[in-house]
């Protein structure tokens, strides 16, 4: 952090590198244009921004179903459903020598793998790419808090 020790405000930081990406995307344009490149093998700079412009409301519900109903759910599902197991787990030590070897086994499953049986069994529409993500958060989610749990009480053994 050279330019902060020094003072420097954060526009200041952040113009060199504004106008370089302004200048390589109007350099970008011109070359396109001056060499007569046709528009279905590179299309210009200003033509993405028109199509993406265009297609911006198909875009944003897009975005929402991506980001918010797959990742987002999903992320919050499998952390509460891990932390939920961590806590059981922690408090019944029954539980962590019961569920740990399937846990372990479960989480060395590629999600490659197991994709495809969680679109078999829950469908293709979101849902399924919801459980996607809620499975692949679940373990480390669950791990962390455990692993916490016993270096705190100096347990050593697994």
């Amino acid at each position: 952090m050279r330019g902060a020790a020094q003072g420097e405000s954060r526009a200041a930081r952040t113009l060199p590198a504004a106008f370089t990406l302004i200048l390589a995307v109007l350099g970008t344009e011109a070359l396109l244009r001056a060499y007569a490149v046709p528009a279905g093998l590179i299309p210009t700079p200003g033509r993405v921004l028109s199509a993406l412009w265009t297609a911006r409301t198909v875009l944003l519900q897009d975005t929402y179903t991506t980001f918010v109903l797959e990742a987002l759910l999903g992320f919050l599902a499998g952390t509460a459903l891990g932390l939920i197991m961590a806590l059981l787990v922690v408090r019944f030590r029954f539980l962590e020598r019961g569920l740990l070897p399937y846990a372990a086994l479960f989480s060395s499953i590629p999600i490659v793998a197991l994709a495809p049986v969680i679109v078999k069994a829950v469908g293709l529409d979101w849902p399924s790419k919801t459980v996607v993500v809620a499975v692949t958060v679940l373990f480390p989610s669950w791990w962390a808090p455990c692993a916490a749990s016993r270096a705190r009480r100096g347990c050593t053994s697994t």
